[in-house]
């Protein structure tokens, strides 16, 4: 077939005229390299139009008038619940809904009637790209003219029939919708200018697509995922009912997976352990769900052992997800395993690896992200020792005498991270400027926010809203743990809150511009955020937003603790004018 080539290597190993192992998902070249590794079944497409009409004649002369065909019909009894998920769905699989269709006894002049499936529906009258598009990870998405052109081969009495109803082929719907939600999460205005060393959420995602279709149990987080991603997204609860029963399904099998020494510690089983935490962003309000997931994906991380995560697509998990881990275990309450020696020394192994990587230029940058990284280590820790300070006391009184003592201790442990993460921050904006990646500022009509920034990418915006947040966090601990002996330096970093709090509310329009990872940070942000705004009007917006992103983005925003959505504002507002004594559970799970 033209435009198919004939070497079985990967597209990149045949671009650079090397030898290929052939290694699956990534060859030892590209691994070493760190360069995406992508075959090109990818780009191959088969048309089977002439297979289905063989199929359905030969069926169709066997089969009398009452013979059936199965499509997906949706339950009209699912619980449209956003936290209606473990629980509820753990028994329920997507096999669940398939009911039988029956044709009349004439189907070449009856009217055909089905049950619309919202899927289907929703990709068949798609606007979100042209006609054809080919993806920059070997994907093609289609719409429905070209569905239409493949289907023609199809026995004339599905004719009357929309064609994404007949559709028998589910992986080309996977595909497609996998295809929107990666362009949907990582926008190409925003990820192409990030430099090459720091495109690691990309590029695990992108070797996503080669793994479906050999794995079931990968096969269903991506299905729910991207139903979940859709629906939000599109406010569609529809699709997001859709996406339930595969969620349940998933979790038989990555319970089965897990079960099995082998499976479980296969790369594909990480990779749904982490897409199931994705799901429950999307699809439940309650912020124990994402960290119940999040946390399985950080315990089996831990099992499979640092050395697993050098190379390939292991490493490329690992990249991408260690921040979320070391978000996860502040949430717990509980020190990160990052932070231990042998996994400080894999991070140092692959930043020396990736740090040759992409242009000269961009190298002060990525030296300073990792050192930002190293110093997030350290805070679930921290945050630990702050809030059950008491007993640590007693289980160190030879070095800590007395509760005065640790405090002390406490508190100058918090100040040099703090003076770290400063440290970092102004070189980092130096670092941005020389590269020309600094934010800039535009008017808004927004009268409680009139600035707004505007970032180069999600990276940038990403690392400074992140750095805000944890400003804001340790000046809290400090607040918390000063006001006693020291209120008028307590004065100053709520002054310093209130700054950085702004910051974030100016940075939430364009980290709503991606459907994950802006998102993902500025929650947190906003959440942290509260603690620092007196003004009932920024206040009552920073609600505004959390509510809204909910419904829009991510469900997950909607977890404020102490609030909920719908309540009156005067209430929430005296709720909101409590004291700061449990300020560390706005940023944990409070």
């Amino acid at each position: 077939m033209v435009g198919i080539p004939r070497s079985k290597g990967c597209r990149t190993c045949v671009t650079r005229r090397v030898r290929c192992d052939l290694g699956k998902p990534t060859c030892q070249n590209c691994a070493k390299g760190n360069r995406e590794c992508l075959y090109s079944e990818g780009l191959k497409f088969v048309n089977e139009a002439t297979k289905l009409k063989r199929k359905f004649e030969h069926r169709d002369k066997d089969q009398d008038a009452g013979g059936s065909l199965l499509v997906f019909e949706t339950d009209a009894t699912t619980s449209s619940s956003n936290n209606a998920t473990t629980e509820s769905l753990e028994d329920s699989s997507p096999e669940d809904q398939l009911t039988p269709f029956t044709y009349g006894s004439n189907p070449t002049n009856e009217p055909v009637h089905y049950k619309e499936n919202a899927v289907l529906s929703f990709v068949e009258k798609s606007s979100w790209m042209p006609a054809t598009e080919t993806l920059d990870f070997g994907i093609q998405a289609y719409n429905d003219d070209v569905l239409e052109d493949a289907s023609n081969g199809l026995h004339s009495h599905a004719n009357d029939m929309d064609i994404a109803a007949m559709i028998l082929a589910p992986n080309l719907i996977q595909d497609q919708l996998f295809s929107m939600m990666h362009r949907s999460m990582f926008p190409p205005a925003q990820v192409d200018s990030v430099p090459q060393q720091m495109k690691s959420h990309g590029l695990w995602f992108k070797r996503l697509p080669p793994l479906t279709g050999t794995n079931k149990l990968l096969d269903s987080a991506v299905r729910a995922v991207s139903l979940a991603h859709m629906g939000r997204l599109q406010g569609n609860r529809s699709i997001l009912e859709e996406s339930r029963p595969w969620y349940g399904s998933t979790l038989r099998q990555l319970n089965s997976a897990i079960a099995d020494g082998t499976a479980g510690m296969a790369p594909e089983t990480l990779a749904a352990t982490i897409l199931l935490s994705f799901y429950e962003m999307f699809a439940s309000n309650s912020n124990a769900s994402w960290v119940q997931h999040a946390g399985g994906a950080g315990a089996l991380m831990r099992i499979r052992g640092p050395d697993v995560h050098r190379f390939g697509f292991d490493r490329e998990m690992y990249i991408a997800y260690r921040h979320t881990i070391i978000i996860e275990a502040a949430q717990r309450d509980e020190p990160c395993f990052l932070a231990e020696p042998e996994w400080r020394e894999l991070s140092r192994s692959i930043f020396h690896d990736l740090r040759m990587l992409g242009e000269e230029r961009f190298r002060e940058t990525f030296d300073l992200a990792e050192q930002q990284y190293e110093n997030m280590l350290d805070v679930p820790e921290l945050l630990h020792r702050c809030k059950h300070f008491h007993k640590f006391q007693s289980l160190e009184k030879d070095q800590y005498p007395t509760i005065r003592d640790f405090v002390f201790d406490l508190i100058q442990r918090v100040q040099q991270i703090r003076a770290r993460f400063r440290t970092y921050f102004v070189r980092f904006r130096g670092a941005l400027a020389k590269t020309g990646f600094m934010w800039t500022t535009y008017l808004s009509h927004d009268p409680v926010i009139p600035i707004y920034y505007q970032f180069p990418n999600i990276f940038v915006g990403s690392s400074v809203t992140g750095y805000w947040t944890l400003n804001i966090l340790l000046n809290l601990v400090l607040i918390e743990l000063m006001q006693k002996h020291d209120p008028e330096k307590c004065s100053l970093y709520r002054a310093e809150n209130r700054d950085s709090a702004l910051e974030i509310c100016r940075s939430v329009r364009f980290m709503l511009s991606s459907s994950f990872l802006g998102p993902f940070f500025i929650i947190f942000g906003l959440r942290i955020s509260l603690s620092a705004l007196q003004e009932k009007e920024e206040r009552e917006w920073v609600i505004a937003r959390l509510f809204e992103m909910s419904e829009t983005h991510m469900a997950m925003a909607a977890h404020i603790p102490g609030f909920e959505a719908g309540a009156d504002m005067p209430r929430v507002r005296a709720a909101l004018s409590s004291s700061n004594s449990k300020v560390i559970e706005l940023f944990t799970d409070g």
